[in-house]
């Protein structure tokens, strides 16, 4: 099976406002490729991937990186961007399944593979009144859409799933509980 996961948020920050995200992602990835060696992996990373990760995932024979492109308008018009080069780049790759670890980077719309999201952080919703409103509004909008274009979600915990279930409505038989460590 060809497993894609957009691993750009990787210790980097600028992707969802904290570095727990990156961490997250970092040790799902190695702990997907020390117990799965059947499947092949495509990374979707940027040229911000440390080095030291570069050399680590590309040491597997079934792993695969796969830099995103970055045209010189993918920071002015991020929306273009993402409907355009990223639509074209994920349908080229001609994945199984794409898994965005973080809800915060949104999947473009004509994306038409199979989705896995993962959702632990749902503090925009639990606790609004401590976010911005434009960054509130931008992340319920960006989590709404993924959730409801993934074919299932992985929360980190019982009590998380309950709350997706109830706050997206979705199917709760498609969100899978994979507790951390």
């Amino acid at each position: 099976m060809r497993i894609g996961i957009d691993i750009r948020a990787i210790l980097s920050p600028h992707y969802d406002g904290n570095v727990g995200g990156g961490h997250y992602v970092l040790h799902l990835v190695k702990s997907l490729l020390q117990v799965d060696n059947y499947n092949e992996y495509f990374l979707l990373c940027d040229e911000k991937l440390r080095h030291k990760d570069r050399v680590f995932f590309s040491s597997f024979d079934n792993v695969q990186l796969l830099p995103f492109p970055r045209p010189f308008f993918s920071k002015i018009m991020p929306g273009l961007y993402n409907e355009t080069f990223a639509l074209s780049f994920l349908q080229k790759a001609g994945l199984n399944v794409l898994h965005v670890p973080l809800s915060s980077i949104r999947i473009p719309s004509g994306y038409r593979g199979k989705v896995v999201v993962s959702v632990y952080d749902l503090s925009v919703y639990l606790r609004p009144d401590q976010f911005p409103s434009i960054y509130r509004t931008r992340q319920k909008a960006i989590k709404l859409f993924n959730v409801r274009k993934a074919d299932a979600l992985i929360v980190p915990y019982f009590e998380i799933a309950e709350r997706v279930t109830d706050i997206f409505q979705f199917d709760g038989s498609d969100v899978h509980v994979v507790s951390p460590g």
